[in-house]
């Protein structure tokens, strides 16, 4: 009897202990607003891949894109890369990690790519993406006009990318025809000796962030996809805010509001995360000056302080 009742002991303190550590995992989850993003030219019968955004606020106005929100339950002690680890994201096709491109085999004929994210084998949220038969594909900003690149035995390439990249910091590169797999995790782009975070991959279109460390100016970008090996000179304006978003160590790390900075040009950048509804908010105004060193026309950006 006494083995018995030590047992029971034992077995109730060992409940009690994991009930604390799922009230102590529920505690540290907050519900907060997450974007799905794919290209916006995805086609039926095609290959695409998205992926999961953390502030999808940030990119809200960029065309070339498109984004579904949803909401989920996030650890917000634990750094970006932790959390989407977490979850699955379906569509589709092969079943990959959030912290992965998720990739979507749109069947033909169809009308929409859903998309569903499950935590432990249960479904935590779903989007449905529409899809339309267009011949265009719509992209992101940045100068209108493009470069080709440049492949490994000195051609031209048929990948191609704006002359002079887009002051919010996602990027594009396109192919004349359907050049990409449509799975960015297959994609590789270089740029500041590290490796871009690809956001969206169509056949035509893979859009993607630069890495932090990329410097304004003029900057190399080299493509690796497939058998391609293509190599880019392209202009960097001043760097950007949503990749600083989305590589922060932690997601409790708040932006405050702060009276913004002015460049030289007069631009100014304003950066608000709310910490109940966890959107962001970026109200840019956008000058631009003549840069004599590059002979056009270019963006500069300024950043608000972000602690």
């Amino acid at each position: 009897m006494a083995i018995r009742r030590w047992l029971l002991i034992i077995a109730g303190t060992l409940s009690l202990a994991g009930a604390a550590q799922v009230q102590s995992v529920d505690a540290a989850r907050k519900a907060r607003l997450v974007g799905i993003v794919m290209a916006n030219d995805v086609r039926p019968g095609e290959r695409a891949s998205g992926s999961i955004l953390l502030y999808p606020g940030a990119i809200g106005g960029i065309s070339g894109v498109h984004v579904e929100k949803a909401n989920l339950d996030l650890d917000e002690d634990q750094p970006r890369k932790a959390v989407l680890k977490m979850l699955v994201v379906g569509a589709g096709g092969e079943k990959r990690t959030a912290d992965q491109n998720f990739v979507a085999d749109v069947p033909p004929g169809a009308k929409s790519v859903h998309v569903v994210i499950s935590r432990d084998d249960q479904q935590v949220a779903a989007v449905d993406f529409p899809i339309e038969a267009s011949t265009n594909g719509p992209v992101t900003c940045g100068t209108g006009e493009w470069t080709y690149g440049t492949e490994q035995d000195g051609s031209q390439s048929r990948f191609r990318t704006p002359k002079t990249y887009c002051y919010a910091g996602m990027e594009v590169i396109a192919s004349d025809a359907a050049g990409f797999s449509g799975d960015a995790a297959q994609t590789r782009i270089d740029a500041g000796a590290e490796t871009a975070r690809n956001v969206a991959e169509s056949l035509r279109y893979c859009y993607f962030l630069l890495p932090r460390k990329v410097g304004p100016g003029r900057n190399k970008i080299v493509l690796h996809e497939g058998t391609h090996v293509v190599t880019f000179d392209v202009f960097v304006p001043r760097l950007d805010l949503l990749q600083v978003l989305e590589d922060e160590e932690r997601l409790r790390r708040k932006c405050r509001p702060q009276r913004p900075r002015r460049s030289p040009s007069g631009q100014v950048l304003r950066f608000r995360s709310d910490s109940d509804s966890a959107s962001v908010e970026v109200a840019i105004t956008e000058a631009t000056r003549s840069r004599e060193s590059d002979g056009s026309t270019a963006r500069s950006i300024d950043r608000a302080g972000a602690t």
